[in-house]
C-alpha cells in the first residue's frame, strides 16, 4: 500500500501535493486529480491577450503536469461574464492547444457558456473529449475582440496521469 505525506496546513485542513502522490507510471490503484484555477476581472483585469488562471489564495500559477490527461471540465460561473461593445468580444480556455477546454464565444447569447451557474466545458469524461497533455501546462483565458468589463468563474478540471 503506497502511503501519502500529508502537510497540516490548519487545524481542519489537509494539503496535498502532486509531489506526495503516487508515481503515474505505476500500474495498481491511482487517484483522479483535481485543479482548480480561478479568473476574476476584479483581480485580473480584463484586457486582450493571454490571462494564465491563478489560484485564487495563493494567486500562484496553475500547473498541470505532463502526461495529465484531463478527463472532464466544468466552469463555475460566479459572475456573469460581460465584454465592451454589447459583450461581442470573445473568451476561451486553453490548456494544451487553442480553445481544447472551452472555444471562444462572445458573452452575448443568453445560456452561453459565461452565464452565471455551472457550465460544461469540452472534455465532459469520455474518451473522445479528454485532452493529453505534451508538456507542463498552464490553464488560461483567451480575451480577443472587446476587453472584459465583469465576470468571476473557477475552471474545475479533472485528470489522471498517463504514460
Amino acid at each position: 500500500m503506497a502511503k501519502v505525506a500529508l502537510r497540516q496546513v490548519l487545524p481542519t485542513q489537509i494539503q496535498v501535493q502532486e509531489s506526495d502522490l503516487e508515481s503515474a507510471t505505476n500500474d495498481g490503484l491511482g487517484v483522479l486529480r483535481v485543479v482548480r484555477g480561478t479568473y476574476d476581472f476584479a483581480v485580473d483585469a480584463g484586457a486582450t491577450g493571454t490571462i494564465t488562471l491563478k489560484d485564487e489564495k495563493t494567486r500562484a500559477d496553475i500547473v498541470i503536469p505532463d502526461n495529465a490527461v484531463i478527463w472532464s471540465s466544468v466552469i463555475d460561473v460566479v459572475t456573469t461574464v460581460a465584454t465592451a461593445s454589447a459583450d461581442t468580444g470573445t473568451l476561451a480556455v486553453t490548456v494544451n492547444t487553442a480553445n481544447d477546454i472551452v472555444i471562444a464565444v462572445a458573452p452575448v447569447t443568453m445560456g452561453d457558456v459565461w452565464d452565471a451557474g455551472i457550465q460544461a466545458g469540452i472534455p465532459v469524461g469520455t474518451a473522445a473529449t479528454a485532452i493529453k497533455l505534451t508538456a507542463a501546462r498552464t490553464p488560461s483565458v483567451v480575451i480577443a475582440g472587446q476587453v472584459v468589463t465583469a465576470g468571476k468563474f473557477t475552471l474545475i478540471l479533472t485528470y489522471f496521469l498517463g504514460d
